[in-house]
């Protein structure tokens, strides 16, 4: 087992706070002497901040579990404490984590949002170019990290939830159903009733045959069993299943017309599961599948992380697409525009926040941006 090293500093810096955030520093001396094989880690003393005693984990080298080929640093911001307590019962924290140029102040942020026992990134950049003297992020050979950290509150729009109870537990008593499913060679046992309500073009394919199974050998059986239970009222997917599967659930609500839940999954998506590395990957999937929330959490994504996201495998597709490079470029306008301009235009209104005006006017709420602008246009 490697060594843990405890070296530099660590300080929370009062001076900033803002709106609830606190700001944490914490300083790596002669970083380039670091011990920097793959998996050595060395950490800084402890700081308080909301209750909790936090530490930076650096990893010089990068970690055993890096997917970068090119040597990365690895970071992670460990919460003392956290690992004790159920999930359930820690706070969800919004982080960036910043490697600080000694001239111009961040030259790289990354962000995340998670439970306390998870905050950090495998590959958060390139140990070459820390140690480049030209992009000035060692100051005095130290490399300092600055944490923005806060109690994470929700950022994207949320479907409200309808009146009826989950009826998920009907899905595990399979002799009170009445349709079978066989998909990827497994049988899947659903009830009419609730496909009726709540998929009517599955029930489409169905029709009035009683005793055969339907066929959908082109869907996996864990993704349509996910599906089905947010059918039956289950409130959002998991993150493991966002994480395994997300893009596919996105698919499968999209091909039955299933709205509500489209947006459930897109909304949990852009909260929870969005990083710069994916960004690119779930930019092309909403802008196929007309998931404005998600391409506009896709797009903010880009924005804040450029050089991430363009180096990512995803990115690849966004170059062949022939407007997505042009929406990004529209998209870094109009986030521009907001910080100069407070406007309360429907033009520079977040795909949020014209999705929470429709629902209130009991107006359709799905479609591109372009479409909820104009939707919301015509009721003015």
């Amino acid at each position: 087992m490697k060594t843990e090293i405890v070296i530099g500093s660590a300080r929370l810096d009062d001076d900033t706070t803002i709106d609830g955030e606190n700001q944490m520093v914490f300083l790596f001396p002669e970083f380039a002497d670091l011990p920097h094989e793959c998996g050595d880690c060395v950490l800084t003393p402890f700081v308080s901040c909301f209750g909790f005693s936090w530490q930076l984990v650096l990893f010089p080298g990068g970690s055993r579990q890096s997917r970068n080929k090119d040597c990365s640093i690895s970071i992670c911001l460990r919460c003392v404490g956290a690992s004790t307590m159920n999930v359930t019962q820690t706070p969800l924290m919004r982080s960036s984590m910043s490697v600080m140029d000694c001239k111009k102040g961040p030259a790289l942020t990354r962000f995340s949002v998670s439970r306390v026992q998870k905050l950090g990134f495998i590959d958060f950049m390139k140990r070459s170019d820390v140690l480049n003297p030209s992009k000035g992020y060692l100051v005095d050979g130290s490399l300092r990290v600055v944490v923005f950290i806060r109690i994470h509150e929700r950022q994207y729009w949320l479907p409200k939830p309808g009146p009826a109870d989950s009826l998920v537990q009907l899905l595990e008593t399979p002799e009170d159903s009445d349709v079978c499913f066989k998909v990827g060679g497994k049988d899947i046992r659903a009830h009419r009733c609730i496909l009726r309500l709540r998929a009517p073009n599955l029930l489409k394919m169905i029709g009035n045959d009683r005793d055969s199974a339907i066929e959908l050998p082109d869907l996996d059986p864990a993704v349509f069993r996910s599906f089905l239970e947010l059918l039956y009222g289950k409130e959002a997917p998991t993150t493991f299943q966002l994480k395994q599967f997300g893009p596919d659930l996105l698919k499968v609500a999209d091909r039955f017309d299933c709205r509500k839940i489209k947006h459930v999954i897109e909304s949990e998506i852009a909260e929870y599961i969005i990083t710069a590395e994916n960004a690119a990957e779930f930019l092309v999937v909403a802008d196929s599948l007309n998931c404005a929330l998600l391409k506009e959490a896709a797009m903010e994504c880009f924005n804040m992380n450029q050089d991430v996201v363009m180096e990512s495998p995803g990115w690849a597709a966004v170059e062949e697409s022939k407007h997505l490079p042009i929406e990004l470029l529209r998209s870094q306008c109009r986030s521009k525009k907001r910080r100069l301009i407070s406007g309360d235009g429907v033009d520079d209104m977040s795909v949020s926040a014209l999705r929470t005006k429709l629902e209130e006017k009991g107006l359709d709420v799905d479609g591109t941006r372009a479409m909820l602008v104009n939707r919301l246009r015509g009721e003015e």
